[in-house]
């Protein structure tokens, strides 16, 4: 199914990567309120800081999230920090090892 939405102009391949999302596809790792706490926890971390939190949404197999970075802080780097210190950690709390986010983000 994700094979198809590369043939689409990339709003609409978000729109549609989103919808298989939201529909509840693949591992539901973070519908245990502890793993989605080390998420909550990774992104206030730094609030008010490095960037203003606006508005997040952790869902079972994934998370939304609208920042405002400041200064020199990148959004890229930013959410490399966040996947490597929640995904390390949920790693540690279920037992395994490996990524565990998507490498890009959108």
């Amino acid at each position: 199914m994700l094979e198809k939405t590369r043939l689409f102009e990339k709003t609409k391949r978000f729109a549609a990567c989103d919808r298989i999302l939201d529909s509840g596809i693949g591992e539901l790792i973070l519908s245990d309120p502890h793993i989605a706490q080390v998420v909550v926890d990774a992104l206030l971390q730094f609030d008010g800081e490095r960037y203003a939190l606006i508005a997040w949404c952790v869902m079972p197999n994934h998370v939304h999230v609208v920042i405002e970075p400041f200064g020199d802080h990148l959004l890229s780097a930013i959410v490399k920090s966040w996947k490597a210190f929640s995904g390390a950690q949920i790693n540690r709390m279920i037992g395994r090892s490996g990524r565990l986010w998507a490498p890009e983000l959108f």
